[in-house]
């Protein structure tokens, strides 16, 4: 298995992930990576309530951003989210989030800096940015 990230993974976007997800800190966050047509991929948090594990997006939120996205026709290539306390893997409540894209991010932190594990509905792959 190779242990590159997708295509649209650029070091840019990772770096704007762990801004998101430090600002967070201590707790979980979340959201989409997104691309708008003629644009490159970037984040869409959603508004909501986080614990050390858990988070939740608040729903009216979440309809408001289907709905633009489909008219707008902005795509949505993965969702992502963190685990602050280092857990390495999805649980059974995290996985529904693979339902809205093809992939899914996990941010962990370890050894000074956020590690990126990415799973493509039936596979993971892991990247250090």
């Amino acid at each position: 298995m190779s242990t590159d990230p997708p295509a649209w993974w650029t070091v840019d976007l990772a770096g704007h992930m762990e801004r998101v997800l430090t600002d967070a800190w201590p707790a979980e966050t979340g959201g989409l990576v997104i691309q708008a047509p003629g644009r490159g991929p970037s984040l869409w948090t959603p508004g909501g309530v986080a614990a050390p594990r858990w988070f939740a997006a608040d729903p009216d939120e979440v309809v408001q951003f289907a709905l633009t996205a489909r008219r707008e026709g902005i795509r949505v290539l993965a969702t992502f989210h963190s685990h602050p306390d280092g857990r390495r893997w999805l649980s059974e409540r995290d996985r529904p989030m693979l339902w809205w894209a093809e992939w899914h991010v996990l941010g962990v932190p370890g050894e000074g800096a956020w590690r990126f594990l990415h799973w493509r509905r039936g596979f993971r792959r892991e990247s250090n940015r």
